[in-house]
């Protein structure tokens, strides 16, 4: 259960960190 959350909370940021990005740009720095 925690590993389970603790996996969401890394996509749900990285998520934000992409919009923050740009996107696009944070997709092909992918």
């Amino acid at each position: 259960m925690i590993r389970y959350l603790s996996l969401v909370d890394v996509l749900t940021l990285h998520r934000r960190i992409i919009e923050q990005s740009g996107g696009g740009l944070g997709i092909r720095n992918l």
